[in-house]
């Protein structure tokens, strides 16, 4: 479930009177995403043409970072890549305040989350990733990575009470091998999506018809984008890579933007630490996260319940790292 702060009606009919958009129809708050917001919402002109839309208010984000993430989005809808740009009112602004929120609205994309992702499906998802790094090369606009190595050493003392002798050794050891290998890549950077997972992506059958949710986009290597994103669309569920899907994936990644060869060299380690960052993040929230702030999973759907924060289990991640330490896959076997 989404962080969710509640509206009512006549507050999201004024806020969509200054679109031009017509008549609140509908709305419902969406049961997916993990920091924001997000409202569906369904309106009607008066030709009887209905529109959709999502209505998003950042709960974690200022106002004045929220400009980077509508320029990216802005710049990739002009490349031809189907996300959600903000839509502009009546005087050419894409960004407002409501119930003392950020907040924008965008377009709802047909198309569902991909539970059991296939080649086809894996093919797309690559060569739209390269697409997104193309495009994003021509921004000047910069943002740190705030979940990189320095922020996974970070997390080593609030979390060693909660694990075990064996995931305490782990984290130590990858820590230390990052610690040494990291300093020496010189990969290609620009800002990249960082969390291009499956429910991340909307397809109508096998054709990709969005990629949403860019807030987590920042300045990092293109090749980590990649780990990241055949780290979930890419596995079995023993954690091992599949690679039928894998090779689809990477593949069509390449002769989109062909990977350099020191690139090529930091396959396995990119890997490795994009297994090891999402196992942390998920040991964070599994463990550090205020237990009446998690999503309870309850059958309570009413307009005023107050749905606040998914937690997914870290054991995903765990097993995925494992397994890439235990077979360090060469990225030529996939192109």
């Amino acid at each position: 479930m989404s962080v969710f702060t509640s509206l009512e009606k006549s507050a999201i009919q004024s806020f969509l009177d200054q679109f031009d958009l017509g008549t609140l129809v509908h709305y419902e708050g969406a049961a997916h995403g993990i920091e924001n917001t997000n409202y569906f919402i369904v309106t009607q002109d008066n030709h009887g043409q209905q529109g959709n839309y999502v209505l998003t208010l950042f709960e974690q984000l200022e106002f004045s970072e929220i400009p980077f993430y509508l320029e990216l989005l802005e710049s990739l809808q002009h490349a031809g890549i189907a996300v959600p740009a903000a839509i502009k009112n009546q005087r050419s602004e894409c960004l407002f305040t409501l119930a003392g929120k950020p907040c924008i609205l965008v377009p709802r994309f047909n198309g569902r989350h991909v539970e059991q992702s296939s080649p086809a499906q894996c093919q797309q998802v690559g060569q739209t990733l390269a697409k997104i790094h193309k495009a994003t090369q021509a921004l000047t606009a910069t943002l740190a990575n705030d979940r990189d190595l320095r922020w996974m050493q970070s997390m080593q003392t609030p979390l060693a009470s909660y694990l075990g002798h064996d995931n305490n050794a782990l984290l130590t050891q990858e820590l230390a091998f990052y610690q040494q290998e990291m300093p020496q890549l010189k990969l290609p950077q620009g800002v990249i999506h960082s969390d291009l997972f499956r429910d991340n992506a909307l397809f109508e059958g096998e054709q990709l018809s969005g990629v949403i949710d860019f807030y987590n986009a920042c300045t990092e290597s293109y090749l980590y984008d990649l780990a990241v994103t055949t780290n979930d669309w890419c596995i079995n569920d023993d954690g091992t890579l599949a690679p039928q899907r894998a090779h689809a994936l990477i593949s069509a990644y390449h002769q989109e933007r062909p990977l350099s060869l020191d690139e090529q060299r930091a396959w396995p380690l990119q890997l490795r630490f994009a297994a090891s960052r999402f196992w942390l993040s998920r040991l964070e929230s599994w463990h550090l996260t205020d237990p009446t702030l998690q999503d309870s999973n309850t059958e309570d759907d009413s307009e005023d319940k107050i749905q606040i924060v998914t937690v997914k289990n870290p054991q995903e991640f765990e097993r995925i790292l494992r397994d890439r330490i235990a077979h360090p896959s060469q990225i030529k076997d996939f192109l």
